[in-house]
């Protein structure tokens, strides 16, 4: 609109219809205009760089892990400062539920790889795990006279012979 007011304010000097300070004061206007058009755009684009920005800081904030599981153990409280690559979460797959332990000698050789057998715990009584051999170390300790094997839990857990 003030572009169009100076273009008529041009047409009115040129027939001599106008003063010079009125065709000024148009250019003005229109000039003056466009310097605010410019810098609320300035002003714009800082915004929106400054939004990123911020953007960019809380993405650091943010803590994920490679892929989905269960938090197993907590190496930090709520509110401590850390820094890159500091240890922060013991994260575990919620499957498959993994499991070493060791049994005595007099039973290797008679456990064997995917064979399955019931887990239990003496301080759950009642709850069972199905298991399945997955694991089987060569070798028996000979200081301790035991083996390692790895067993991979499977279905659901049965709480006093409830599925």
């Amino acid at each position: 609109m003030l572009k169009a007011d100076y273009g008529r304010q041009q047409n009115l000097w040129k027939l001599g219809l106008t003063s010079q300070e009125q065709l000024e004061h148009a250019k003005y206007k229109a000039e003056s205009d466009q310097w605010d058009i410019q810098r609320v755009q300035e002003t714009l684009n800082t915004a929106h760089q400054e939004e990123r920005s911020l953007e960019l800081e809380l993405e650091k904030t943010r803590i994920t892990a490679p892929f989905s599981g269960l938090i197993a153990r907590r190496y930090v409280r709520e509110g401590q400062s850390v820094s890159k690559g500091d240890r922060l979460f013991w994260i575990t797959a919620e499957a498959p539920l993994l499991m070493r332990f060791t049994l005595p000698e007099k039973y290797f050789g008679r456990v064997l790889p995917s064979q399955q057998f019931e887990i239990t715990s003496p301080n759950i009584p009642g709850e069972k795990h199905a298991a399945r051999v997955k694991q089987i170390s060569p070798v028996v300790d000979p200081s301790s006279g035991t083996f390692e094997v790895l067993v991979e839990l499977a279905g659901d857990v049965e709480v006093c012979g409830r599925a």
